[in-house]
């Protein structure tokens, strides 16, 4: 009898030892998971973003004018923006040109590939050409951001099995193991999220961890936000 007690004893002592370890084993390699998934997905989701600025000094009365593109951003699209930050339409002309439709004043200059450039028209005759007595060009950075519309790609290709698959072997994710996100902007709304995570019921363990990004937008706005990563 004392045996069958002894036994029992030790029976439950494995179990709930069994029952310890396990959560502890299972956070541990869903916190190495997530710093591993934040590692991948910050360079993967960044964007070069070339900025800089220029005076136009004539103080004309012209509808527009233009000066030379920067040779660095051919291949870009362009968003230009005035000293109050409100769009001003322009555009690149295929003779390497800026064209720019305001005729004088402070603007600041943007350039990246996934960039919403306006749909518009501008006559260049009826513009200036700037000689280089006529602008100050200001510093030319290369910044990097968070792109808004690489984000919100990658949280579509999640939501697709086949590309999903394919997305976890290239971030190194385990075949056991899956992982979604979202994008929750200053307000603390979720502007970009993963449909994968949202479909998963209330009884799966799932452990999450996020961090602070800043992030442009299609119109080259830089805003803060948060990116929050969630592994099952």
């Amino acid at each position: 009898m004392e045996i069958i007690i002894s036994f029992a004893i030790f029976f439950i002592f494995i179990i709930l030892l069994f029952l310890v370890i396990r959560p502890s084993k299972f956070q541990s390699e869903k916190v190495s998971l997530v710093k591993h998934l934040e590692s991948e997905l910050s360079p993967y989701l960044s964007t070069s973003l070339i900025v800089t600025s220029i005076v136009n000094k004539t103080g004309t009365s012209g509808t527009c004018f233009s000066i030379p593109n920067l040779p660095e951003t051919k291949g870009l699209k362009v968003v230009v923006k005035d000293k109050d930050k409100k769009s001003v339409n322009a555009f690149v002309s295929s003779d390497s040109k800026l064209f720019v439709s305001q005729p004088a004043g402070f603007f600041n200059i943007y350039y990246n590939e996934r960039l919403d450039e306006a749909n518009f028209t501008i006559s260049p005759p009826g513009c200036q050409n700037l000689t280089l007595a006529d602008y100050q060009l200001g510093l030319i950075n290369n910044l990097t951001f968070v792109s808004l519309n690489k984000t919100s790609q990658l949280a579509h290709d999640l939501g697709e099995p086949a590309v999903y698959n394919s997305i976890k072997t290239k971030f190194g994710v385990p075949a056991n193991s899956d992982f979604g996100f979202f994008l929750r902007d200053a307000a603390n709304e979720k502007i970009v999220y993963t449909e994968n995570k949202e479909k998963l019921g209330s009884s799966v363990e799932v452990y999450a961890e996020e961090f602070p990004i800043s992030y442009i937008d299609d119109k080259a706005n830089l805003n803060q936000g948060w990116i929050n990563i969630q592994v099952w």
